[in-house]
């Protein structure tokens, strides 16, 4: 059995951050779309594992490891 957070919990937890996290600003922060945060709040699509460790983090005021050495990702168009 695949365990998944509360998506009740989950948006709770995203409205009572200070300064109000928007959707987009946790989109951003997580690189989904605001749309799959809105579809993980809305219970359309589960939450993945690794969002209670993000959320963690958050709460920390961690900062991504390597965040001085990232890069614009380019995509191959073919």
């Amino acid at each position: 059995m695949t365990l998944t957070l509360d998506p009740e919990y989950f948006a709770a937890w995203r409205k009572k951050k200070s300064p109000k996290l928007t959707q987009r600003a946790l989109a951003d922060i997580l690189g989904v779309s605001k749309y799959t945060v809105i579809k993980w709040e809305t219970k359309k699509r589960a939450l993945p594992p690794y969002i209670g460790l993000a959320m963690a983090a958050i709460d920390a005021g961690l900062e991504p490891v390597g965040k001085d050495h990232m890069i614009e990702a380019v995509l191959d168009k073919e």
